[in-house]
């Protein structure tokens, strides 16, 4: 078993349930949401019926005088992509639980295309799965638990392709209810955010 953390493969694997193969693609017109998040009792919904994510400026933080705090302030800022998208994730849930189109007896499991920040634009995609088939993608090995986007204290769980050959197998051979990406001003903040160091401390005269 294994679990992603900054890109990278570490032990761990989702728990999987009795599988079903229903080996046929269909859509959902357009899902607008993302990670690999299980929705237990939420409803997938259309863009045109989700509103723009307001992003905030991609600008880190006055660094703090105090160096422990400060510290903090540089691991949030290099955190700061992943709580984006999650943040996001969030957001789109909300319209899940308002719509009540799903029971927990029908989740959803969004399955993000690759781990860490640097498999542009992959890293902005997101598969969606209903139970049978995250449950034969586990049984096959082919899904990971992704753990810069998991955040189990929100009730979070993000999952991500093993590697390419697992994505390909599963787009093939499992029903892949629709494909989500990341809104395009999200995606131009989170690049912005990557390529921008956290401000040195410079005491004031």
């Amino acid at each position: 078993p294994c679990v992603t953390k900054g890109g990278s493969l570490q032990l761990e694997s989702p728990d999987a349930g009795s599988p079903d193969l229903a080996p046929n693609r269909r859509g959902l017109g357009g899902v607008a949401a993302l990670g690999a998040l299980l929705l237990g009792g939420f409803a997938s919904a259309p863009p045109t019926a989700a509103e723009p994510p307001n992003v905030l400026e991609p600008i880190p933080p006055k660094p703090n005088k105090n160096p422990v705090i400060r510290k903090y302030q540089e691991l949030s800022w290099k955190l700061e992509p992943y709580d984006r998208m999650r943040l996001y994730l969030q957001a789109v849930s909300q319209r899940f639980i308002a719509t009540l189109e799903t029971s927990i007896f029908n989740s959803l499991f969004y399955i993000h295309w690759a781990p860490g920040l640097d498999s542009v634009p992959n890293v902005y995609k997101f598969d969606i799965m209903d139970r049978s088939n995250y449950n034969e993608a586990v049984k096959q090995g082919k899904i990971l638990i992704d753990s810069d986007l998991t955040f189990a204290e929100d009730g979070i769980e993000v999952y991500v392709y093993k590697d390419e050959e697992a994505r390909d197998y599963c787009q093939k051979n499992l029903v892949i209810k629709d494909l989500v990406v990341i809104p395009k001003d999200l995606q131009d903040a989170i690049e912005i955010i990557k390529s921008t160091p956290f401000p040195e401390y410079k005491p004031e005269e």
